[in-house]
């Protein structure tokens, strides 16, 4: 059982397939896909089972964090608070779950999609959004993760971000897209 034997592992992560194909870093391009409205909501409604199985799978780890990308309101436009409006809920069914399995939930930054057009910027791609959602919640096992690759393609000062931030970091995603 896969499960019960890895034992070092500190989180789960789940993406895609919706990356830059120009900052894949060790992705594999046949995999990676323009958004699509409608496709993004088959895959958000198919994927809420798998979702709740990692946060489980990290319990059952030991994990301390399971990370997860925040929701956009992609078929309004980016409309900051229908996005926020639109995480609530689904963050705190993950948070509920997460508490009951001994983890916690790491909500992690974006960024913008500047090679699609019209330009696609998701909620969570500014920091600021990000620390609006986890203080939301004000919950010590709801906090960040900061993905270092989608901060570099968005130029941020990652010192300055991870000031603000401050205290709410608990695990990274080492992105290797420099």
């Amino acid at each position: 059982n896969v499960i019960e034997s890895v034992e070092s592992l500190s989180g789960v992560h789940l993406e895609g397939p919706y990356i830059n194909k120009i900052y894949k870093g060790a992705q594999n391009a046949d995999f990676i896909r323009d958004p699509n409205v409608e496709e993004l909501k088959k895959i958000i409604e198919e994927n809420e089972f798998a979702m709740k199985q990692g946060i489980i799978a990290s319990g059952k780890l030991g994990a301390k964090w399971c990370a997860f990308h925040p929701r956009s309101s992609l078929t309004t436009g980016r409309y900051h608070h229908q996005s926020f409006e639109d995480n609530k809920k689904p963050f705190g069914e993950y948070l509920e779950l997460a508490k009951k399995h001994g983890t916690g939930i790491a909500a992690e930054n974006l960024l913008i999609i500047g090679t699609i057009q019209p330009i696609i910027p998701f909620y969570c791609s500014d920091y600021g959004d990000l620390v609006e959602l986890v203080d939301y919640f004000n919950d010590p096992d709801m906090q960040i993760c900061w993905d270092t690759g989608h901060a570099n393609l968005m130029r941020f000062d990652q010192a300055t971000a991870l000031k603000y931030i401050g205290n709410r970091l608990k695990c990274t995603h080492i992105h290797n897209n420099f």
